[in-house]
């Protein structure tokens, strides 16, 4: 079920904006299955794309965040330096999910795309071809 911004629970909002920043919100949907209810609210923050899911005790379950090439971290980045020399960073992402944060690179070099997933210590968790 689609919801308006008023329909969004306060404690999920000012969570957000305490942890995130404001919140300037595209889409906010609710549901429900088996009894479980979750709240997904897509929107930007500081002109960058963020998906959160929080469960219905406003605990978050997943978060999504596009990212500038200047906010990977330097371990991350070192670490795509290093492995993928001459490739250009063409979009990255942050992913946090059950305690855990992961970061994926979408890479070019040439006519060739790959896709790699580095945990936040710079390991390379994931490879895939574009």
């Amino acid at each position: 079920k689609e919801l308006k911004d008023s329909e969004v629970p306060t404690s999920i909002a000012a969570l957000v904006k305490t942890k995130y920043g404001s919140l300037d919100l595209d889409d906010a949907m609710f549901t429900e299955e088996n009894a479980k209810v979750t709240y997904i609210l897509k929107g930007e923050i500081n002109d960058m794309g963020h998906i959160f899911k929080f469960d219905d005790k406003a605990n978050i379950l997943k978060h999504e965040q596009d990212l500038r090439n200047s906010e990977v971290p330097l371990l991350v980045m070192n670490s795509a330096k290093t492995t993928y020399n001459g490739y250009e960073i063409r979009d990255a992402d942050l992913t946090e999910e059950g305690g855990k944060v992961i970061y994926s690179l979408q890479m070019r070099k040439s006519n060739e795309r790959i896709y790699v997933i580095f945990s936040s210590e710079g390991k390379i968790l994931e490879v895939r071809k574009g």
